[in-house]
């Protein structure tokens, strides 16, 4: 009983300290506002923020992005502060997530706590609309593609090269963090090695494990646990000349890091929760050369975007994880190569240099191609009315296909993506998602929801 009551009066002054920090911080924003001005506010630990601003500035336009998973409603139900949070969020004119998943979850939650109304734009509160999407983040590859030919990176590459030479590598990049499943991927390592001798010294794991939070004590107990598991393995696994883990308790420079991923054949990512991951991106954009695999885990929101080119994994599963290992490092060079082709054509078509010229065609749509078809129709046919009809019709189905974004490729029975074991479908292709009763945010493509946002905010100006 005193534990409980501990626990509450902790939740207490959390609760209190974070509505303090909040208030600092609308105070800041107050102080630099002009009026056409519009605020992005980023992440969890500002999410009473909208509302502070809103009740002092009502028609201040006000956005806030989530940068990590929404849970579900039956989880999220949970949180004693669950109506005061929901409802300051509400008070965004925009709210943005990483998949249509956690928006998803979001709208559910705001339609089972408060008894608000889904709509396929957000959620309605006594007439007002707050717009909910999905906006993905991505990374610029054009950096990366150029690292690989800078000089430095070259040298650390050839150095890399000589001294992993007749092993596979396989590569973890991750912060030292309890949602990025490191315990789970080194297990699932394990027992690999366990199951398949014949790998022992031709293959070698290579994990960063960028030091996080090194005060609070779950993440000093974590750290201690990593390296007892990478001492048993490089103990009972290793040899005089061979060791089956290299594991790094720092960051890497940029040089080092892109030399790395160029080098690497498989990349790990096993998060047991994550909102978008991009170690993932960053590694497919340094494997042009390479074709490297990427296993990636089902619940990170990156498995919604590579879903199609990665082997996916429930990292919970540590046999099933290891299984995917396995394949990864034995997948012929043909399959390697597709599924790269798959995921590298997603982040160098889903970047804001792409959305940007994006919106350039459509601002093109919009206002200079009906004027030049209204001018070439009337010269064909006289009649004003008639010339004007068929420009507008005209401008509107290309403007439907301008808009428009292919899908992303999917698994055909065909592909590589279709064998037995790496065939789940990805969260984007799941059509079970599409069966749900609850109204949802309407689910758009990435490019086009990062279109809109970006629409959105420059109209505003």
């Amino acid at each position: 009983m005193d534990s409980k009551l501990s626990e509450t009066r902790t939740l207490q002054f959390q609760w209190a300290a974070h509505q303090a920090a909040n208030a600092t911080f609308a105070d800041a924003v107050l102080a630099h506002y002009q009026p056409g001005d519009v605020v992005w506010v980023q992440d969890y630990h500002l999410m009473l923020l909208p509302a502070l601003l809103k009740l002092r500035v009502p028609r201040m336009k006000v956005g806030w992005f989530l940068h990590t998973p929404f849970p579900s409603s039956e989880i999220y139900r949970t949180l004693p502060v669950r109506e005061e949070v929901l409802r300051a969020v509400l008070k965004a004119d925009l709210i943005g997530f990483h998949t249509y998943d956690y928006a998803r979850h979001f709208v559910s939650a705001c339609t089972r706590i408060l008894g608000l109304e889904g709509t396929p734009e957000g959620v309605e509160d006594a007439g007002s609309l707050t717009r909910v999407a999905a906006f993905p983040i991505g990374i610029d590859p054009e950096r990366f593609a150029a690292a690989l030919e800078r000089p430095d990176v070259r040298a650390n590459t050839a150095q890399l090269l000589n001294r992993y030479a007749g092993r596979k590598v396989m590569l973890g990049v991750d912060r030292l963090d309890v949602i990025k499943g490191i315990p789970q991927k080194l297990l699932a390592f394990e027992k690999f090695l366990e199951e398949h001798p014949e790998w022992r010294d031709k293959v070698l794991l290579v994990q960063i494990a960028v030091p996080s939070r090194t005060d609070v004590p779950e993440y000093r107990r974590l750290r201690s646990l990593v390296h007892e598991i990478v001492g048993r393995i490089n103990g009972h696994y290793g040899t005089l000349t061979h060791v089956p883990i290299h594991h790094l308790d720092r960051q890497l420079s940029f040089p080092e890091l892109a030399a790395l991923y160029a080098i690497t054949d498989v990349c790990l990512v096993t998060s047991l929760r994550d909102g978008m991951n991009l170690v993932s991106y960053e590694f497919v954009a340094c494997q042009a050369d390479n074709a490297g695999v990427l296993v990636l885990s089902e619940f990170a929101g990156a498995a919604q975007s590579l879903g199609a080119g990665a082997i996916l994994v429930n990292p919970w599963n540590v046999t099933d994880v290891a299984a995917a290992i396995g394949d990864a490092l034995t997948l012929s060079d043909a399959e390697r190569r597709e599924r790269h082709r798959q995921n590298y054509h997603h982040i160098v078509t889903h970047t804001a240099q792409v959305r940007r010229r994006g919106g350039r065609r459509v601002f093109f749509s919009i206002f200079f191609l009906p004027l030049f078809l209204f001018l070439f129709s009337h010269t064909l046919f006289p009649s004003s009315l008639l010339s004007l009809s068929l420009s507008l019709s005209l401008s509107l189905s290309l403007f439907s296909t301008t808009t428009s974004t292919t899908p992303r490729p999917g698994p055909t029975p065909s592909s590589p993506s279709s064998t037995t074991r790496t065939s789940r479908p990805s969260c984007e292709q799941s059509t079970s998602r599409r069966s749900s009763t609850l109204a949802s945010p309407r689910r758009r493509p990435p490019r086009a929801a990062a279109a809109g946002f970006w629409f959105w905010a420059s109209t505003r100006r």
